[in-house]
């Protein structure tokens, strides 16, 4: 895809860390996550940070943007999760 950017880190806890960019200035891509041997996935956390191609944060508005909880996709041996256009994206899930 290149649009995206993306890493991914399994950490010793057994959970994994996934950044992913989205470069593209107006589609939202879907990006799907999938483990080597089939394991099966539980996500527990998944939050974007995206806005307006002007937006910026300032003293007097310190939240125009930052990080927003979005919904969690249903466990099973891969997750597929939206990524907005111009967004960063961190998913953490764990592998069983």
């Amino acid at each position: 895809m290149p649009w995206l950017d993306a890493v991914a880190v399994r950490q010793t806890s057994g959970e994994v860390v996934v950044a992913v960019v989205n470069r593209h200035a107006y589609e939202t891509v879907d990006f799907t996550l999938e483990m080597a041997g089939g394991q099966r996935l539980e996500p527990v956390r998944y939050e974007v940070m995206t806005g307006h191609m002007r937006a910026v944060n300032t003293p007097l508005a310190p939240d125009q943007v930052v990080f927003r909880p979005q919904p969690l996709p249903a466990s099973g041996d891969s997750l597929t999760v939206p990524l907005p256009a111009r967004a960063i994206g961190w998913l953490t899930c764990r592998a069983r």
